[in-house]
């Protein structure tokens, strides 16, 4: 899903975008991360957006990076693709990548910046946390900079869904429908697919969203094509909902 104003992006990991089979606990991240080096657990208990007014690298206006570390594994989304690759913590030191990432075309801004990105990630081999803040560095003055995500806040307002998957594929929004999701700060959700409307509450526990049951109207529209599954779907997939993660 994509946030309408030109903010941060998050993306549920409900079925619009790829089932999350189950939901996290604090047991769940105890057990995770039992035993690990002390930053590697702070790095991993949050989600960190560029800050590229204190990097060495610029972004375009409305351009976002963002990085998760998990185990042995950096993701994120740079300013046009998403990427993954290894993350190996070594007291403070660090190497990260090589890094893979999707291939979709951008703007020749975004796509200049998406290299740069991963270049500054992959040449990175220092790594400080202060608090909120993590600073990654390493030769030739690479220096990004990233702030710890309020998720709570990231969630909170209108997105457009963009992907919906099935038990068949994940495909985009019925032509001629623009369903939405929306997410309000006294904790309900409504939801909206060009024929009903959905609502209920939200709950965000660390990176565990929980949403619904939601009641919905009763309308039956006959078009266009196809509305009434991908509403069903949607509805459903925002129920079955297990995670949220920055995107």
């Amino acid at each position: 899903m994509i946030r309408r104003s030109p903010a941060l992006a998050v993306a549920a990991l409900v079925a619009v975008v790829g089932l999350a089979a189950c939901g996290s606990d604090d047991a769940d991240t105890r057990a995770e991360t039992q035993g690990l080096p002390d930053l590697q657990v702070d790095l991993e208990a949050e989600e960190w957006v560029l800050d590229p007014a204190a990097s060495s690298l610029e972004l375009p206006d409305g351009a976002t990076a963002t990085l998760a570390v998990d185990g042995g594994l950096a993701s994120g989304v740079g300013p046009c693709n998403s990427y993954t690759g290894a993350f190996v913590l070594d007291g403070t030191s660090v190497e990260i990548g090589p890094l893979a990432g999707t291939l979709i075309a951008c703007e020749q801004a975004l796509m200049d910046a998406q290299d740069a990105f991963v270049s500054a990630l992959e040449a990175a081999d220092t790594v400080e946390l202060d608090g909120d803040r993590l600073l990654l560095t390493g030769p030739d003055d690479v220096r990004l900079a990233f702030d710890a995500v309020d998720r709570y806040q990231a969630l909170v307002g209108e997105w457009d869904v963009v992907n919906l998957a099935t038990a068949d594929a994940v495909t985009g929004p019925v032509a001629g429908t623009a369903p939405t999701v929306a997410f309000a700060d006294d904790g309900t959700v409504s939801a909206t697919t060009g024929c009903n409307q959905a609502g209920g509450e939200w709950q965000l526990e660390g990176n565990a969203l929980a949403i619904g049951p939601l009641a919905a109207t009763f309308r039956t529209c006959d078009s266009p094509d196809g509305i009434m599954d991908q509403e069903a779907a949607l509805f459903q997939a925002l129920e079955d909902t297990a995670q949220m993660s920055v995107a």
